[in-house]
């Protein structure tokens, strides 16, 4: 029984020491950007998304231009808001590549309404009119 406590008491340990260390690095990975920061984040992603051509239905070389572009861009973009729009878009870019190489149109442009729907949260986490998303 005491080396069943002691091994109990040892595995606690360990874990509350891993739990610790961590914390230690989470916080060393704040998402706090600053004001400049944010700015050209969301200028260079609203750049990139314009390309997409979401003003309507993308062609399948626009999606996946962009979606492929996103890969690099949206480890950069630490504003939680801002990086769940982000990979949404991403998903829904690559739905509508997918969609059109198969010559589902119809599947395509519901995609496209829903990578809109995406460039609007983005949008308005950045802080900056959905026409720097669309217009290119």
């Amino acid at each position: 029984m005491a080396g069943r406590r002691a091994r109990t008491t040892a595995v606690r340990r360990t874990a509350a020491g891993l739990a610790a260390g961590a914390l230690a690095l989470l916080a060393g990975c704040g998402t706090t950007l600053t004001p400049e920061e944010m700015t050209r984040a969301c200028t260079g992603f609203a750049a990139e998304v314009s390309k997409a051509g979401l003003a309507g239905t993308p062609t399948q070389a626009q999606a996946k231009a962009v979606a492929d572009a996103l890969d690099g861009i949206l480890p950069g973009l630490r504003d939680p808001r801002v990086h769940d729009a982000g990979v949404a878009l991403h998903t829904h870019l690559h739905g509508v590549d997918t969609a059109l190489a198969k010559g589902d149109t119809a599947r395509a442009a519901d995609l496209a309404a829903k990578a809109r729907a995406d460039v609007t949260k983005a949008a308005r986490a950045c802080g900056l009119p959905q026409s720097a998303f669309l217009e290119g």
